[in-house]
């Protein structure tokens, strides 16, 4: 009795152990680290969770394929790396499928959920990311935002005044006030630790999934790697993840002179230009070009605020731009926010996980939105 006892429970243990792991990565991962230093070199790895809205979900404009939703993201990596595409720092960021939700339930299909929409669709981006109302709102989508960068995909409805199509929008990070460096350009928050408990708001990046299946094959399969869609998704994706990490667009944004030339991203080695007049420019180009003489290399062309003509290659720049790019302060300025910024996944610089938690406050914290898109 004894022998088959001992048996049955080294069977047991066994199956046990089998269980809390998987090598195709579907089993509960273990946290990130949480550490109380971190060196230049530590490469984040942020879980991302895809929340696809629909209405019809027979629609595959609104029910997108989780397969490929993995795939863009595996190319926005690419792009954050650096050295694929083209000469570009390596941003120490890969995104990750979540494998796990907040209960740690393995997900169906890893990074990636499908859900509802319990309002009307399709749905206005600006009153999706604006919406305080908590649970009743748009909150009750948003996995805690300090274990997963979420990333509504839904369909945007059309700007009734017609204007340019809007392919995502972000909000922007926070900084804490109280013993932490200042962030230029970001909101203050006078909180170092938040949870998802003290927002009202789904804290997130949005794409439209009206685009999401658009991208340029070219690019991520021939060996020039060059060519793309101005509506490629991988860049919005990646662009708009750029904003959620505090990066601000690289041409001049001055509030109430659309006409002004200053540099406003805070990183001296991104080169600003005047926004406006590029696109006059550009309308007046297409107007004057037939579509089949349109030449990329003439539209990604920038005069900048100051210095020498210059050909638009970085991720955080608008409209014709090869896209394939960070620099260096933008990188340290992403740095940062992954270091100090609340809300944000990842070990924080100097302070682990529990020693923050003690500063959490109480209640819902009234903070101000900014977004981009």
């Amino acid at each position: 009795m004894r022998s088959r006892f001992l048996v049955f429970f080294a069977l047991l243990i066994a199956l046990l152990a089998g269980c809390g792991s998987d090598d195709e990565g579907g089993g509960i991962k273990p946290p990130a680290p949480d550490v109380t230093s971190i060196s230049e070199d530590y490469v984040y790895e942020i879980p991302v969770i895809f929340h696809v809205l629909y209405d019809n979900s027979s629609d595959p404009k609104q029910y997108i394929n989780a397969a490929w939703l993995r795939e863009a993201l595996e190319h926005v990596n690419e792009l954050y790396q650096g050295g694929i595409y083209a000469k570009s720092v390596n941003m120490k960021v890969r995104f990750v499928p979540a494998q796990t939700d907040e209960q740690g339930q393995v997900l169906p299909f890893p990074g990636v959920e499908y859900r509802k929409y319990h309002a009307a669709y399709p749905i206005d981006p600006y009153d999706f990311m604006n919406d305080k109302g908590g649970a009743q709102g748009n909150w009750q989508y948003l996995w805690e935002p300090n274990d997963y960068v979420n990333v509504m995909v839904y369909n945007f409805r059309e700007d009734e005044m017609g204007e340019a199509v809007t392919l995502g929008i972000s909000h922007m990070p926070y900084y804490a006030a109280a013993g932490q460096p200042d962030i230029e350009g970001l909101t203050k928050n006078n909180n170092a630790y938040l949870t998802k408990d003290n927002i009202n708001f789904a804290y997130c990046v949005s794409i439209n999934s009206l685009y999401a299946d658009k991208h340029s094959d070219d690019r991520y399969s021939d060996a020039e790697r060059q060519m793309y869609y101005t509506t490629d998704v991988v860049a919005t994706l990646a662009h708009e993840l750029g904003h959620f990490l505090g990066l601000h667009h690289v041409f001049s944004e001055v509030d109430g002179n659309e006409d002004a030339c200053e540099d406003t991203d805070y990183c001296e080695d991104t080169p600003s230009y005047n926004q406006l007049r590029y696109n006059e420019w550009v309308a007046a180009y297409n107007e004057a070009t037939p579509e089949d003489k349109r030449s990329l290399k003439e539209l990604v062309r920038r005069e900048p605020c100051d210095g020498e003509e210059y050909e638009a290659t970085n991720i955080m720049d608008y409209a014709y731009c090869y896209s394939e790019d960070f620099t260096e302060d933008q990188a340290y300025r992403v740095r940062q926010v992954l270091y100090y910024s609340p809300l944000m996944p990842g070990p924080k610089k100097n302070k682990s996980r529990a020693t923050r938690a003690a500063d959490k406050p109480m209640g819902i914290v009234d903070l101000p939105i900014q977004l981009k898109k």
